[in-house]
C-alpha cells in the first residue's frame, strides 16, 4: 500500500451564510474532532472551522507526499492531539530538509507556512495557490530559489 492509498477526507460540506451587517462569514462551530491529523483548532470545543483547518489539512497531504507516510503515524492519537496544540510538527528527515530539488524546497517552504500552529499567522490557501503558480513558472530556471512573499 503507497502513501496515497491511504488518504481520506472527513470534512464535511458546509455552506457558510454570509453576514451582511458584519460584512464577513457567518461562524460555523464544530465539535470535537476525533483523530491525530487534524490543526490545533480543532481540538478546542467548540471552534470556529475556517479556510484555516483547510490549509492545515492541505499540508498534511504535502507531508505524505514527500515522505511517504502519514504524519504522525508513529505516534498515539492522544499523543499525537497534545503535540499538534502545543506546536510540533511531523518529523522529516535531514536529507529531506537539505534537498537540492527545487521542488522539494517549494513543498517545505509552503508547509512552514501551513503548519503554523496559530491560524490567523497560518498563510491563506490563495497564498499558497499563487506561490506554486509563482514556483511552476520559475522552477525549469537552474538558478531559481523559492521565496516566501506575503
Amino acid at each position: 500500500m503507497t502513501c496515497c492509498d491511504k488518504f481520506s477526507s472527513t470534512h464535511i460540506l458546509q455552506v457558510i451564510a454570509w453576514n451582511k451587517k458584519k460584512k464577513k462569514p457567518c461562524i460555523y462551530q464544530v465539535g470535537n474532532n476525533p483523530g491525530k491529523i487534524r490543526s490545533p483548532e480543532e481540538y478546542i470545543i467548540p471552534h470556529i472551522q475556517t479556510e484555516k483547518v483547510d490549509v492545515f489539512s492541505m499540508c498534511n497531504i504535502f507531508y505524505s507526499l514527500l515522505t511517504k507516510e502519514r504524519p504522525w503515524d508513529s505516534f498515539k492519537n492522544e499523543i499525537a492531539k497534545e503535540r499538534i496544540k502545543k506546536g510540533h510538527r511531523p518529523h522529516i528527515d535531514e536529507d529531506l530538509k537539505n534537498s537540492d530539488n527545487p521542488i522539494i524546497k517549494v513543498f517545505l517552504i509552503a508547509m512552514d507556512k501551513c503548519y503554523i500552529t496559530n491560524p490567523k499567522e497560518r498563510a491563506r490557501a490563495s497564498e499558497i495557490l499563487n506561490f506554486f503558480n509563482v514556483a511552476l513558472v520559475n522552477i525549469a530556471d537552474p538558478n531559481y530559489i523559492p521565496k516566501w512573499k506575503r
